[in-house]
């Protein structure tokens, strides 16, 4: 996802074995380190922007001029997090609602030329990302008094089986599970909510804690 001259092989590999591309799914994704603004290593910071906003930028550049020529489908992966945004986490929510925005952006823009453009919209799913982020300093305090259905993890099919629907329909939202939808459509009021939630649970002592030692995640994968 950091590297455009790979992405831009990778998609001529594909055109050139399947004779095009119908649907592009920019998934690009790590997890931002346990810090504050405060706090954060600026690279680690960067790193997460890099990734995860301009890596769907990059994926999707490299497949946009094939899928103007099939009239095909674009899907990026933002998260709940472009809507909704917790402490310690900036950069990811930044890079989130930059994905957000970017295919709201792209969407106006080639709409006339056939190609269908989608965002998706996840909770927490069941990955080595989530069960290491939710492992972290400080993330129990902040999620114990989330309703266990926000918090709980979901089966990774569970994501699978909503981008195959989004991708049939063409679909402007992909979303999982299906209470994303009303927490997009009032994304201020549960904001508001979150963040009354957020304070109960001792919050400056848990920012305390993670400035006392902020954690920066291993992430070979994404260099």
């Amino acid at each position: 996802m950091r590297d455009a001259a790979s992405l831009e092989a990778a998609v001529a590999g594909a055109v050139e074995r399947f004779g095009g591309l119908d649907a592009v799914v920019a998934n690009a994704g790590i997890r931002p380190p346990t810090a504050t603004v405060a706090t954060v290593d600026p690279a680690d910071f960067e790193r997460v922007v890099d990734v995860n906003l301009l890596g769907v930028w990059r994926t999707v550049r490299a497949a946009l001029p094939h899928l103007v020529e099939r009239r095909g489908y674009a899907l990026g992966i933002a998260s709940l997090a472009a809507a909704l945004h917790s402490p310690t986490m900036a950069p990811y929510a930044a890079a989130k609602a930059g994905v957000e925005a970017f295919m709201n952006s792209l969407r106006l823009e080639v709409e006339p030329k056939g190609v269908a453009v989608g965002t998706g919209y996840f909770g927490f799913i069941d990955t080595d990302m989530v069960r290491d982020a939710l492992a972290q300093r400080g993330a129990e305090r902040l999620t114990e008094r989330t309703p266990s259905f926000m918090s709980r993890p979901l089966p990774v099919s569970v994501a699978g089986r909503a981008v195959v629907r989004g991708i049939e329909r063409r679909a402007r939202r992909v979303y999982a599970p299906r209470w994303i939808l009303p927490a997009l459509l009032a994304s201020g009021a549960f904001q508001h909510v979150a963040d009354a939630g957020t304070r109960r649970g001792d919050l400056e002592d848990v920012i305390a804690q993670v400035e006392s030692a902020p954690e920066s995640p291993p992430d070979p994968a994404a260099r």
